[in-house]
């Protein structure tokens, strides 16, 4: 682990468009090597705060850095830290496996004999190796998730943001990605910041989830404790009964900072 360095910080963040604010006041710390999750419904602000985190949209007020470098002052250096994993598919699916890859990594300035060890480790680390020369079209949905995966780690970054990463797979699919996830976090100790719809997906994955609605954070905490903070909560308490709980009714009036506000803090707030 660097020392003095965090993965991701983000400081009284906020993002305006005319008179709406989509992302409001939000701050929060992600460590090396944690797998983070961002939850919340529709609407919430997740996506356009990992767009600013990702360089995508200019943000408003506050600050974003991802291992100390800061997105809105050197977004280039930012983004050869991070690696990003749309919900979309967006390989090539007329190009081979390897030449997806190929091109992605040309694109980060990965030079040949770099570029070529990549490619053949990440092949084998996402299970394509006797595809790499297979169009993406002939994939089913679940290697073509896994070719995404491999793209956007061509270029080794130390961050990867996975937008959706299981969203229209079968069960069987999703259950190979969630394995492939954690064999690539483990290896790697690659930093990852998850959006779901699936709280079995961020149950399973996730050291810690933050909740967003209506643009703020509202609760931020380890899987357990947040299930632990439901009123009433039993051993079959799941984070479909946290979700609802924070996002279904009542929010409080002021969210979590800086990572440090447990879901605990804000059940007394409530």
């Amino acid at each position: 682990m660097e020392a003095g360095v965090t993965a991701i910080s983000v400081e009284g963040v906020t993002k305006k468009f005319g008179d709406f604010t989509a992302v409001d006041n939000v701050s929060f710390r992600v460590d090396i090597g944690e797998t983070f999750g961002l939850l919340g419904p529709n609407g919430a602000g997740k996506s356009t705060l990992i767009r600013m985190m990702t360089t995508l949209v200019p943000i408003t007020g506050g600050r974003i850095t991802v291992f100390n470098q800061d997105v809105a002052l050197s977004p280039n250096r930012a983004r050869l830290e991070i690696g990003v994993i749309p919900q979309a598919m967006t390989s090539d699916t007329e190009l081979t496996v390897q030449e997806n890859l190929s091109i992605y990594a040309k694109l980060y300035g990965v030079e040949r004999d770099e570029r070529r060890r990549a490619i053949k480790e990440l092949l084998a680390i996402v299970g394509l190796t006797k595809w790499r020369d297979a169009e993406v079209h002939t994939l089913s949905g679940g290697m073509r998730r896994r070719v995404e995966v491999a793209r956007g780690l061509v270029h080794s970054p130390k961050i990867l943001f996975l937008d959706e990463p299981t969203t229209g797979l079968d069960p069987v699919s999703r259950v190979d990605v969630w394995e492939m996830l954690e064999k690539i976090q483990g290896e790697r100790q690659l930093t990852v910041l998850l959006t779901t719809h699936y709280m079995e997906e961020a149950d399973r994955l996730c050291d810690r989830i933050a909740i967003m609605d209506h643009g703020r954070l509202i609760t931020l905490d380890t899987p357990s404790n947040l299930k632990a903070s439901v009123p009433g909560s039993t051993a079959e308490t799941s984070l479909n009964d946290v979700f609802a709980f924070y996002a279904g009714h009542g929010l409080p009036d002021s969210g979590a900072h800086d990572g440090g506000t447990s879901a605990t803090d804000l059940r007394v707030r409530r």
